[in-house]
């Protein structure tokens, strides 16, 4: 199962200004179960149910507790390192389950944010975390396609109205919201992968997405695999009861039964096959990815966010770094991989020091620089 982040609108009800002018909500109704529709930006739409049992899990009821009040979401998780960036209030300690709803109090405090709600600025949606358990199944008479797992609350947002049918604010009824899953607000989503070993990789979502396709695509082999054994051993006993009908003809029902036990055997090596690409695949992704990080930090250092940078641009960032005058535009990525390795020797020998060491184009340098990048237009008529 993947871990993917989500986000739910609900109403606020009980809401009061004390005396020092915060906004104070009184046992909001955040989350309830249910069959929502999730609508992507590519316009597809999927199905996903929050089940009795997880939504009023006291894990996922707990969460809710102590959480942050943001104005729009962020462009990432909120955690102690960004909260006072994103926070704009908090959630209380009384999060709760009433057999339909789970609720939780909360206070805003944040001036601007006061000021934009009497605006008009009403609606609530929340952000958290899940896992897709993507087995279909049907809740009250409603199919869905896949069931949030594990779900983790992480903050509430107030954010701007939104799509037609969708009608909720700060003082009206409630409702479910539909996610898109590349916002206007900016920023990447990244996405947890589980692997079958139990361990998770944190990737991009398109990423992630591209890896979980795949990943899906080798389990369906190895199911359609699965699904032509049975067939085959079917056929192995088919041609046993003729071996025992037609002893006139043993010779024959021997070559089909020889023939049956060799389809099923090649079967099964298909998907021994398909399985390992699939974790081979997986591995190489990650290898990848963590050897790129551990050769930009010798250039950008370890307080760089990574996390919400593709590869292409922790290069160019690391280019830039030692180079200030480097300019990516018209720049294809075979150019930028090739400048990015000759900028890792350089950097090499030069002793620069990623904890605030500066690059100085000397002779040798440039020297080293432009041996590499006429090797690349040789070898790929690029252009510098």
């Amino acid at each position: 199962m993947k871990t993917v982040t989500r986000y739910d609108r609900m109403a606020i009800m009980d809401s009061t200004i004390d005396d020092d002018g915060f906004l104070n909500i009184t046992a909001c109704p955040i989350a309830k179960p249910g069959v929502f529709p999730y609508r992507f930006s590519d316009g597809s739409e999927l199905m996903e149910a929050k089940l009795p049992d997880d939504i009023f899990s006291p894990e996922t009821v707990q969460s809710a507790n102590s959480k942050p009040i943001t104005n729009d979401h962020p462009n990432e998780t909120v955690k102690p390192s960004n909260y006072k960036r994103y926070a704009v209030g908090m959630t209380h300690n009384d999060a709760q389950s009433d057999g339909r709803h789970l609720k939780v109090s909360m206070t805003v405090a944040d001036q601007k944010t006061l000021d934009q709600i009497r605006d008009g600025k009403h609606e609530l949606s929340i952000g958290f975390l899940a896992n897709v358990d993507e087995n279909p199944g049907e809740y009250q008479g409603t199919r869905y396609d896949a069931a949030q797992k594990n779900i983790k609350i992480n903050h509430i947002a107030i954010v701007d109205h939104g799509r037609a049918g969708h009608d909720v604010n700060l003082f009206g009824d409630s409702a479910e919201m539909v996610l898109d899953k590349h916002k206007s607000n900016g920023g990447n989503q990244m996405t947890k992968l589980m692997l079958d070993s139990g361990d998770t990789v944190e990737l991009e979502s398109d990423a992630a997405d591209k890896i979980q396709a795949q990943i899906k695509a080798y389990k369906q082999q190895i199911t359609d695999a699965k699904e032509q054994a049975k067939q085959s051993k079917e056929t192995a006993e088919e041609t046993e009861k003729k071996l025992k009908s037609a002893k006139d003809d043993k010779e024959k029902a021997e070559s089909d039964a020889t023939k049956a036990k060799a389809e099923k055997d090649a079967e099964k090596a298909k998907a021994e096959k398909a399985k390992q690409d699939a974790a081979d695949s997986i591995q190489e992704a990650v290898k990848n990815r963590l050897a790129l990080e551990k050769k930009a930090k010798k250039v950008l250092g370890d307080s760089y966010e990574f996390e919400s940078k593709d590869d292409k641009q922790i290069k160019v960032d690391a280019i830039k770094k030692l180079n200030d005058s480097f300019d990516e535009k018209d720049k294809d990525d075979i150019y930028i991989n090739t400048y990015f390795d000759a900028m890792q020797d350089v950097a090499k020998n030069t002793g620069f020091d990623n904890a605030g060491g500066e690059f100085h184009k000397d002779s040798a340098n440039e020297t080293k620089l432009g041996n590499n990048l006429d090797l690349y237009d040789k070898k790929f008529g690029g252009e510098k």
